[in-house]
């Protein structure tokens, strides 16, 4: 009996060009949520690959929810999934800011950085 072969999956970037993207992408909100737990987070979100979710709707290296995204015109950001998918760079830059969005939209004082990781998830 053959055992069923899993598709493996590729990383997109390498570990070195992640950091690079990052480190070059997540100037706004670095001092919140750090480099290194975004590179984390798209690791073990989508292995470092800036796509579509392929049974739902999230999209990018953080998997944001499209329905989420009317939540950072306030930052500045208006954008769409197309967008996100054409541009890594845009991919963290809106992952970064939605992470502050959980952070900042806290009505609990002290505001926790772990409140706003589990509103992420």
């Amino acid at each position: 009996m053959a055992q069923k072969q899993q598709k493996q999956r590729y990383p997109g970037f390498s570990f070195d060009e992640m950091v690079t993207l990052v480190y070059d992408n997540n100037w706004d909100y670095y001092q919140v949520f750090g480099d290194s737990l975004l590179i984390a987070i798209f690791w073990e979100e989508t292995m470092f690959n800036n796509v579509a979710q392929k049974q739902g709707t999230a999209v990018g290296l953080g998997q944001i929810e499209p329905a989420e995204l009317w939540t950072l015109k306030k930052y500045g950001i208006s954008t769409n999934a197309k967008n996100i998918l054409n541009s890594p760079a845009h991919s963290v830059k809106v992952t970064a800011t939605y992470l502050n969005h959980l952070y900042q939209s806290q009505t609990a004082n002290p505001k926790l950085r772990s409140e706003a990781l589990k509103r992420y998830s």
